[in-house]
């Protein structure tokens, strides 16, 4: 063996604790010290064993003589493309065997990687292209033509598809010659959230990612008997760690398709396969809980020996559900940055039932201090921010000597990163990490730097301040949402709609905020800085409208806006308020129709609620409809158009529903109107409770299906009829398709939007998993769940004082509520599916959550009922399949069928 082995003892940190790191078997060891760029490392593995597998996509085994020979490929017709040493190449791909063979075919030529995700916005992109000044710009083939129109035009002559590239050095493989890369030279640039409103770009060298490699190799005991899934986008830093590490000690690596990552069947099937995870904690979160719904999983995870997450604060829970379930797996999170070249600490995770996250100690050659606020250090239990030395800290970044200044100082011949972390000592020297110093988040994952996306929003007119925050949407929200507070100027502010178009030139999805509220002012300290601890509750804020704001006039909009003002969770109501932008939904919509007939003594229908959303629109209706007209038999007819199309061609029926299928309807690129279908009877049980004769007729799926027969065919007397539902209206549209078709009519279509058969609900009624369901909230929760069940099972409530009018219209509207869904819950129970005749066609969500002891399957459970089924996945879950953000991927597979 030709390796170099030198000393491997760790240096102390300045508490003086060792990095206690493990040792590995002696033909290993060699790897401890990273004294070889990692490119030499796979080479050599390569000639040592070229039949070996090292990269493992789609099924697919590449051994590391194929490998190398790609990468020598590519290098030779990057060289022809006239990259040499010290190039630049920017690669938008995503991670694919593809991608690993331009990552080391650029390092042979001993030029520069930089990683760019091909789903960036146009503006991101260009301003990172901009900065690199690349010689090569290579992309996919599939995305060529796409990206040759979008990128700048100074830069087209520089776009290649990786085939041509590989095309291009076949010919001249055999003659060329691999650059005697040294550990200074420069290896990768990754770019992360910058506070100007421009990525900034963290320049590493090889020197750094050899480090990282293998200090990871020996804190966490990889070798070459092991294979890791490769999981993290290629434009996050820690895919080098993903990709490379196994690489480097004779391991493979197996490659996870981006689509299937979000599908816990399909990441499961392919994380069973390799000994080594990495995942983000919500990623691992996931897979647990796919684990946990069926426990006889745990028995095929015989290759799994090492779970590594980090990336965000890990969960308690979490590592004691990993623990519990995997216990002789061994567990260990970690923590680094980009500027570190990826990891700088590991805990391993050896308790049983752990009582506190951490994130250890320092990694083999990591020095680590914790300094305040004037950089001393702190004695061990205090707080302050962690800062960093090691061959893996980068240079700096690009461009940027002001930040280079202010992050990276030298101490004691050291020269340490600024992580902005801050982190306490205990007494047994182990790290506990508590938030951030800055304004940079972790949030499901992704690394935010909020001044970047507050630097974004400025810049939009009209606008004149913004603080962006992660908090809580409302005190019964368990989930960080990204929220934007804005100041405006003498104008009003611009609508949401346009916000976020503008937000989407330039920032990933994941940075875009999710509510947008307005101040009168940014809350200040004494010192005048943004005093973000002092941000009002999000329920207090006014929430931005697309609308512009006018006054309520007359006493009938007045009205209607208290009656709005109770429904909904905002207390600013305008002439123009738009009734679903402010949080209303379905529910909310019968309640404001029950009252508005009620108190204004005018008969409203959902349809009227959902075709007038504002105050003013709601209030013109009603001012034009009289009473007579209303009570001389004009009814609810139980059907709503949300698009026009042409009277020649069938219309498109969604069933039971109306607010949901709005979003879907505009997507929808069709000629054919679109109809939502819903039943009358429902809204009266709403409204009336159990006093409603619904109470009866809707309570088995076959007195269902009569009504929604009888609503359609007074709609559509004639097929052929195009049919579409979501969850329970999936089944509705079956079975209304079987009966229109044995009363002689063509159904040509018949949709499923999400719809799992209805007997995975028979699960529910098991005493044995509904005493399970409640253990596991009570666990989560808090004793104080089971006692608030109790309370609601058995009717408790104070005895402090008399309810007030309010509270009683409250009560009996949410017992009203609670008897439409004991009623829908019964017909679900007893609905008996037989086989289908005729085609059907099942959109599934691809991140939906399994309920009901329901167990995930790729079909939902239909291939059994039906002998020619269709099936598409989308992004999202059930409920934001048909959201914004992921409707479109509806549309698109409804449009091929209709």
């Amino acid at each position: 063996m030709d390796d170099i082995i030198v000393g491997r003892t760790p240096i102390t940190s300045v508490q003086g604790k060792s990095s206690d790191a493990a040792i590995l078997p002696s033909d290993q060891s060699a790897l401890a010290d990273g004294d070889i760029p990692v490119i030499r490392r796979i080479e050599r593995n390569a000639a040592r064993a070229p039949d070996k597998t090292a990269l493992i996509y789609d099924d697919q085994n590449i051994t590391y003589a194929t490998l190398v020979l790609s990468a020598r490929q590519a290098a030779a017709g990057l060289l022809r493309l006239g990259v040499t040493a010290g190039s630049r190449v920017a690669v938008l791909m995503h991670p694919s065997p593809e991608l690993v063979s331009c990552l080391l075919g650029i390092h042979m030529l001993g030029a520069t990687y930089v990683p760019i995700d091909p789903g960036f916005p146009k503006g991101r992109i260009d301003l990172i292209l901009k900065d690199v000044e690349p010689s090569a710009i290579i992309c996919s083939d599939h995305v060529f033509t796409e990206f040759s129109c979008e990128i700048a035009r100074e830069l087209v002559e520089r776009l290649y598809s990786y085939s041509a590239v590989q095309t291009d050095g076949i010919p001249h493989e055999e003659h060329f010659r691999p650059h005697p890369v040294k550990l200074d030279d420069e290896s990768h640039i990754f770019f992360t959230s910058g506070t100007t409103g421009r990525p900034k770009g963290a320049i590493s060298s090889q020197r750094n990612l050899a480090h990282g490699m293998s200090s990871s190799v020996r804190c966490f005991e990889l070798s070459d008997d092991l294979g890791i899934l490769s999981v993290a986008g290629a434009s996050f830093s820690i895919s080098t760690f993903e990709l490379l590490a196994l690489l480097t000690c004779g391991g493979y690596t197996m490659i996870a398709r981006r689509a299937d990552i979000l599908d816990p069947e399909k990441l499961f099937a392919a994380a069973r396969k390799v000994s080594v995870w990495h995942f983000v904690p919500s990623l691992l979160a996931r897979l647990i809980d796919y684990i946990e719904e069926v426990p006889e999983r745990i028995a095929v995870l015989t290759s799994l020996k090492r779970i590594l997450t980090g990336g965000d604060n890990v969960p308690l829970d979490l590592l004691c559900r990993v623990r519990r379930l995997l216990p002789a797996v061994q567990l260990y999170v970690n923590y680094g940055a980009s500027e570190t070249n990826c990891m700088v600490t590991y805990w391993p995770v050896r308790d049983a039932v752990p009582s506190k996250t951490r994130i250890g100690v320092a990694q083999h050659n990591v020095q680590l201090m914790v300094l305040n606020k004037q950089r001393s250090p702190v004695i061990p239990g205090e707080v302050g921010e962690l800062f960093v030395a090691g061959p893996g800290v980068v240079s700096g970044y690009m461009h940027r000597n002001d930040l280079n200044e202010e992050k990276f100082f030298w101490h004691h011949g050291n020269r340490f990163f600024a992580t902005g972390d801050m982190v306490r000592i205990d007494e047994n020297g182990i790290y506990e990490i508590l938030g951030r110093e800055d304004f940079q988040i972790q949030l499901n994952g992704n690394r935010i730097e909020l001044l970047e996306v507050e630097s974004t929003i400025k810049r939009i007119g009209n606008i004149k301040d913004c603080v962006v925050t992660a908090r809580y949407a409302s005190a019964d929200s368990n989930t960080l949402t990204l929220i934007a507070y804005l100041v405006g100027t003498d104008k009003s502010l611009p609508p949401v709609e346009h916000i976020k178009i503008c937000l989407r030139k330039h920032l990933p999805e994941y940075m875009i905020p999710s509510l947008y509220l307005e101040l009168n002012a940014v809350p200040t300290n004494h010192n005048g800085k943004v005093d973000r601890a002092n941000l009002p509750e999000p329920g207090t804020c006014k929430v931005l409208e697309s609308s512009a704001s006018e006054p309520l006039i007359g006493e009938l909009e007045k009205h209607l806006a208290s009656i709005w003002r109770d429904l909904l969770p905002v207390q600013y109501i305008h002439a123009n308020s738009d009734f679903f932008e402010l949080g209303g939904d379905s529910i909310a919509a019968v309640r404001a129709m029950a009252r508005i007939s009620t108190e204004l003594n005018c008969n409203v229908s959902m349809g009227d609620i959902i075709s007038n959303r504002t105050v003013r629109q709601i209030a013109n209706t009603i001012t034009s409809r009289s009473v007579s007209q209303r009570a001389n038999g004009d009814t609810d007819p139980g059907y709503l158009m949300l698009k026009s199309g042409r009277r020649d061609l069938s219309p498109l029926l969604l069933i039971n529903g109306v607010v949901e299928y709005m979003a879907l309807a505009k997507a929808l690129r069709t000629q054919r109107a679109i109809y939502a279908v819903y039943l009358p009877e429902e809204v009266d049980l709403i409204v009336n409770g159990e006093k409603s004769a619904a109470a009866t007729s809707t309570s088995s799926i076959a007195g269902i299906t009569q009504l929604y027969l009888s609503v359609i065919c007074k709609l559509q007397p004639e097929g052929p009829y195009f049919l579409a539902g979501k969850s329970y209206g999936g089944i509705i549209a079956i079975e209304v398709g079987r009966s229109l078709k044995a009363m002689g009519h063509k159904v040509e279509f018949t949709g499923l939007l999400d719809t799992v058969i209805p007997e995975v609900f028979t699960t529910h009624r098991k005493l044995s998993f509904r005493i399970s369901e409640h253990l596991k909230r009570a666990v989560n929760e808090g004793p104080g769940y089971l006692l608030d069940r109790f309370r609601e099972r058995y009717g408790i409530i104070k005895l402090s004082a008399q309810p007030t009018e309010d509270e009683r219209s409250q009560n009996a509207v949410s017992d009203n509520i609670r008897t439409r869904h004991q009623v829908r819950k019964n017909a679900i129970f007893t609905t008996r599916l037989s086989k289908i005749s005729g085609a059907i066609t099942l959109i599934k969500a691809r991140d939906r959550k399994y309920l009901y002891g329901e167990r995930p399957s790729k079909d939902l459970g239909w291939n059994k009922y039906c002998d020619d089924l269709t099936i598409y996945e989308v992004p999202g879950d059930h409920h934001s399949i048909l959201q914004a953000t992921h409707v479109g991927e509806v549309a698109k597979y409804l449009e091929a069928h209709i």
